[in-house]
C-alpha cells in the first residue's frame, strides 16, 4: 500500500514538470502552449505553433488556427 501511494505521488509530481521558455528561444515548427482566454473570459492554456520571425523581436505564432504577432520576450510552456 505504501509503495502504491509513493508511486502515485511520484507519477503526479513528474507530470507537473513544465518548462518555461521565451518565444525568442523557439524555432519555426516548435509546438508549445501559451496563456490565453476562453470565450467566458477565464484564463486557459492554448496550443500554439511557431511559424516564423517577423523582425523587430516579433514572431508570428498560430494559436488554434489564428495567426498572432507575439513579442520575443513572452513566456511559453513547453
Amino acid at each position: 500500500m505504501l509503495a502504491q501511494l509513493f508511486f502515485r505521488i511520484f507519477r503526479y509530481r513528474n507530470q507537473l514538470k513544465i518548462k518555461v521558455m521565451k518565444v525568442q528561444d523557439l524555432k519555426a515548427g516548435d509546438k508549445f502552449k501559451m496563456n490565453g482566454l476562453s470565450v467566458s473570459g477565464k484564463q486557459t492554456k492554448v496550443n500554439c505553433e511557431m511559424i516564423r520571425y517577423n523582425g523587430m523581436d516579433k514572431y508570428i505564432v498560430v494559436c488554434q488556427g489564428i495567426s498572432i504577432l507575439v513579442d520575443g520576450t513572452d513566456e511559453v510552456f513547453v
